[in-house]
């Protein structure tokens, strides 16, 4: 007669049922996982694939993280939100910078693009031929990027020389003339002008001779401080996501489609996919800046942060 090795009691039984399942699915107790939230500066976009990637993909989890993606616009604030806890990380450009020189506590954990990708748009039919000529125009702006604060004032035009209107990330905006000028990115709203036969100029810092970093990822000095494993573990998921996004591109683009950006065409996302219409997504190598000085890869190249204290 079969007799068991161990009795257990309904309870045990159903412990080591559970624990046995946790073993055959590779899967962690919610328990287990750490909650961390990463606030992102705008809309759902290409730009933010490494983030979704390495949450569709289970890289966040398998590092012991439970994290929530916030979208961002034209309106978030992502320094105040990591400043004061509401969220763990954040992406960000060189405007942080701006955090930083007012004593602000934030280190950089990547540098994710290595050119700014903003440029000033607007519609030919506007008569805009310069930026120069954008002093007085009605214009959708946002305040997150340093490079454009720059080359409107290396053009001699001053913030409180635009009329702001409301941004809402459309330049059907710009074509329906609610608007004449748009900070907007190579990589997503040309896309909707051309779409539209609607002939337009865009105006890159770059072209300028302003050559600031594009997209970063920062949490606060405290967390690094006081959370290294949690940081890091963030640090070298999301690395994944970005690495599995760049080599599966048609995949990456179908998740951001069907989950995070219904709104858009899959042939949109294809044009913002596109390496030319990005500032150099490369996350690797010199992209990332040591924890413990988050100027240190801008000290590198010292012309790209006399233009922050320059033009800023």
């Amino acid at each position: 007669m079969f007799r068991p090795l161990c009795r257990l009691v309904p309870r045990q039984l159903l412990s080591a049922l559970l624990f046995v399942t946790a073993l055959l699915t590779g899967s962690t107790p919610a328990h287990a996982l750490e909650k961390a939230v990463l606030q992102l500066k705008w809309l759902h976009h290409f730009q933010f694939a490494g983030y979704y990637m390495a949450l569709e993909k289970g890289f966040y989890r398998e590092a012991g993280l439970d994290v929530t993606i916030k979208e961002g616009g034209p309106d978030a604030e992502v320094e105040k939100d990591v400043a004061a806890g509401r969220a763990d990380f954040g992406t960000g450009t060189s405007a942080i910078l701006l955090a930083l020189a007012k004593g602000a506590d934030f280190v950089v954990i990547v540098q994710v693009f290595q050119n700014s990708p903003a440029i000033f748009l607007t519609p030919r039919k506007t008569g805009i031929r310069s930026v120069a000529d954008m002093a007085g125009k009605r214009f959708m702006y946002s305040n997150q990027h340093g490079d454009m604060l720059a080359l409107l004032k290396n053009n001699r035009v001053n913030e409180d020389q635009i009329i702001k209107v409301p941004h809402r990330g459309d330049p059907r905006d710009l074509i329906e003339g609610k608007a004449d000028v748009m900070l907007a990115y190579s990589f997503n709203e040309p896309y909707i002008m051309e779409l539209n036969g609607e002939p337009y100029y865009s105006f890159s810092p770059l072209s300028f001779g302003i050559n600031f970093y594009g997209d970063n990822f920062f949490t606060t000095g405290s967390n690094v401080r006081e959370r290294p494993d949690f940081v890091s573990a963030f640090r070298q998921a999301s690395l994944r996501g970005w690495q599995y996004a760049l080599q599966h591109k048609d995949e990456t683009v179908e998740v951001i489609q069907e989950k995070y950006s219904q709104g858009m065409s899959r042939e949109h996302l294809r044009f913002e996919r596109r390496p030319d219409r990005h500032g150099n997504p490369a996350p690797h190598g010199r992209a990332g800046i040591p924890e413990q000085n988050p100027l240190a890869a801008y000290q590198r190249d010292l012309c790209r942060t006399r233009h922050v204290a320059q033009g800023i």
